[in-house]
């Protein structure tokens, strides 16, 4: 009868960690959207702060102050992509809107470099193949962030968020 109670009160610890270690796809939606927030607000100041710091470097044709203009602007997403690691989503869901916000960021940073290459380009040449390299970006950046947006609607539904 020991015995009996000792696995008893096993099995229900071990069903009570299962469950504490479950994902709660809400919650950690709401968690996504409080870091989708703050990462807007995060790049708007960091966009800001780009915009100054790139102008000034085209107005004195200074293409490295312009290359470290990016390089600043993505470490500070960089920090935020960081920060929804940190979040550490159990839910398959919200897994994968984490997955595609990172994508986004990823791709909108490859843009903005495409973007520099072109004002900093040296001759007719390079600058068409950078102008060129910002469409493809820019077209495979729009992509991205329709399906990304679709992803989030499909998750919202499923979990019965409006």
């Amino acid at each position: 009868m020991k015995k009996l109670a000792t696995l008893g009160a096993v099995a229900l610890l071990a069903l009570s960690v299962t469950a504490c270690n479950k994902a709660d796809p809400k919650a950690e939606f709401t968690q996504f959207q409080t870091w989708t927030q703050s990462l807007e607000t995060t790049r708007n100041a960091a966009q800001a702060e780009f915009q100054q710091q790139f102008n000034a470097a085209i107005e004195s044709k200074n293409a490295e102050a312009a290359k470290a203009a990016v390089k600043n602007f993505a470490d500070k997403l960089e920090q935020s992509i960081k920060g929804l690691d940190k979040l550490n989503f159990k839910s398959e869901e919200v897994k994968g809107l984490a997955d595609k916000a990172k994508e986004a960021l990823k791709y909108g940073t490859e843009s903005m470099i495409a973007q520099v290459d072109v004002a900093v380009a040296q001759n007719p040449e390079e600058k068409a193949e950078a102008e060129k390299k910002v469409q493809e970006k820019s077209q495979k950046l729009a992509e991205f962030i329709q399906a990304a947006a679709k992803a989030e609607m499909d998750v919202k539904a499923k979990l019965g968020i409006k």
